[in-house]
Formats: C-alpha cells, structure tokens, sequence
C-alpha cells in the first residue's frame, strides 16, 4: 500500500506513531491523510494532510 486515508485526524496521528516504529517513513514510504480538519493537526510532523466537511 502507499496511501491510507484515516477516518479521523486522531487516527491518522496514531497511524504515523505506528508506521515510524515499524520504520517507515511518512510521506516518502506511505501517505496519511486525515479526516476533521482539526486545525491542531498542522503541528504535527508531518503535517497532517485532512480532510475537512463543513458541519452543514
């Protein structure tokens, strides 16, 4: 695989934490990419790449 897209941010955080301790490297071995659009989640390294929907 060299994708996965996250059901939500925080998942996608954890989903980092794993891979790099199963040594791999994000984004150059596989992409994440979240979903909330929580704006917190741009501080993380790598920055998280999310999907935000408007509550409406």
């Amino acid at each position: 695989m060299t994708a996965v897209f996250a059901a939500g941010d925080e998942m996608a955080i954890g989903l980092i934490h794993a891979l790099r301790e199963a040594g791999r490297r994000v984004p150059e071995d596989i992409s994440v990419v979240g979903f909330d659009g929580n704006p917190v989640f741009v501080y993380v390294t790598p920055p998280l790449t999310t999907v935000r929907q408007p509550q409406a």
